[in-house]
């Protein structure tokens, strides 16, 4: 009796034990299957030739086929390599939470579906869809505030098909547009400072090249950030450094499928450039500071098909080691899985109970742009907007003027004198959001200039209300 009970004890332990390695083996490759990505670069990689690929609309490009989110060590690339979105057709633009631990990107689920917005939780893998309904929706970044901002196409009959920003919650309510004007707006970054930095080109009446613009995450206060105003255009999504420089890629006529790595102050955007690969041969497409201070660059030299990830010294301005490459996919748009500051959180001034907006110019005749061959003084500003009048509004003796007009509704100005000739305009595309009390300093002026210290005259009166004719 006692041995068959020693028995069952012996053969009861060893079956507990056998649980117990099996259950502890079984943690141990989950682990490691779903090891902690922090200090891994997170990138895309699009199969096939880009030269059908249109990166001064920003338009096609951003929705490439057969494309994947993917994850390596970069000092260990080959043995680290993992497939983030092996559930999607096609995915990119990935971008990284602020505590290292999620992951917004643009997919496509299955073929033929609409690209929307999803996030990714990097501890184990699991992914949500964010934004639904809207065609699409991509180049996402996280706000301070717990909402996102995304780009998202709009087709209009007058403009065509364009983006247009929008932001929403992480679970994809309370979705809204916040830009308005006859613009693409695309590849955004969330400054530290809380405002918004995007690429923006204008659709009409005309094409043209493309521009930084800065904005609140509200849309309130949007102006011109940065342009080239020779051949070129920014193409790639704005990084910004501990030091206060905005790294990108800007393209140009010679270079439409990539470009140079170029540099600008925070401080002084428009007359601070520096371009950091001129001496290097071959095309740049996208770059990624890390902490060390140098670049993670997407870079191919001449001749070569496929983009590769490589280290760049933006001091020394030379090109480092190979990170990763592989023959059959480009590697685009690094980003590093790490904790970040947390940017400014910007309050809203927009009155949703408003239905227009106000602006106020200081002084009219203040302008960079040439005069239509009538050196005179402003008397009138005619407002428009796409395809229709407005109306006009005087100009004080100062040059000053104020007008209220419809809020979240594209416009134009531009002045005359007082037999009614056009001096200036029109000037570029802006709106106002509901409640928003907009000033400028002058009519396509320096946006650098610090405006005079004085009481314009224009204020001692209403705004003058216009709407559409």
């Amino acid at each position: 009796m006692r041995r068959a009970m020693r028995g069952r004890s012996t053969i009861f332990i060893i079956i507990v034990g056998a649980v117990l390695i099996i259950g502890l083996t079984a943690v141990f490759l989950g682990s490691a299957d779903h090891r902690p990505l922090t200090g891994m670069l997170v990138f895309c990689q699009v199969p096939g030739d880009m030269t059908d690929m249109n990166y001064r609309t920003g338009g096609d490009w951003r929705y490439p086929s057969r494309a994947r989110i993917v994850a390596v060590d970069p000092e260990n690339p080959t043995g680290t390599f993992k497939v983030l979105t092996d559930e999607f057709y096609s995915a990119r633009a990935p971008e990284i939470s602020y505590d290292g631990k999620r992951l917004l990107f643009s997919g496509q689920r299955r073929k033929g579906e609409p690209w929307q917005i999803w996030e990714m939780d990097l501890e184990d893998l699991q992914v949500r869809q964010v934004t639904s309904g809207l065609e699409g929706s991509t180049d996402p970044a996280y706000l301070p505030d717990g909402r996102i901002v995304f780009s998202g196409l709009k087709t209009d009959r007058t403009v065509g098909a364009g983006h247009i920003l929008y932001t929403c919650t992480l679970d994809g309510s309370d979705t809204k547009p916040i830009t308005f004007h006859p613009h693409s707006d695309f590849a955004s970054t969330v400054l530290q400072e809380g405002r918004l930095l995007t690429i923006s080109r204008q659709l009409y009446p005309a094409p043209g090249a493309a521009m930084l613009m800065v904005l609140r995450p509200d849309g309130t206060k949007a102006e011109l950030f940065y342009e080239n105003r020779e051949d070129g255009w920014p193409s790639s999504r704005v990084r910004e450094t501990d030091d206060g420089q905005m790294i990108f890629v800007e393209s140009d006529r010679n270079h439409p499928f990539g470009g140079e790595v170029v540099a600008i102050s925070r401080n002084r955007p428009l007359h601070s450039k520096i371009v950091l690969t001129a001496e290097i041969e071959g095309e740049f497409h996208s770059a990624f500071p890390l902490p060390s201070g140098k670049l993670v660059v997407s870079y191919r030299k001449p001749g070569v098909d496929r983009f590769a990830l490589f280290e760049f010294d933006p001091v020394k301005k030379r090109l480092g080691r190979l990170i990763y490459s592989d023959p059959e996919y480009h590697a685009l748009e690094p980003v590093m899985v790490a904790e970040r500051p947390r940017p400014k959180k910007l309050p809203s001034i927009v009155n949703e109970q408003k239905t227009t907006g106000s602006l106020l110019c200081l002084n009219s005749d203040l302008s960079d742009l040439p005069a239509d061959n009538h050196p005179s003084s402003a008397k009138k500003v005619q407002v428009s907007g796409i395809g229709d009048s407005w109306g006009e509004a005087p100009v004080a003796e100062d040059g000053s003027f104020y007008v209220e007009i419809k809020a979240d509704t594209p416009v134009r100005f531009r002045t005359v004198n007082e037999e009614g000739r056009v001096i200036r305009g029109p000037s570029a595309w802006i709106w106002v959001r509901p409640g928003e009390r907009r000033g400028c300093i002058g009519c396509h002026e320096d946006p650098e200039l610090a405006p005079e210290n004085r009481v314009p005259l224009a204020v001692n009166k209403p705004p003058v209300a216009l709407s559409k004719r």
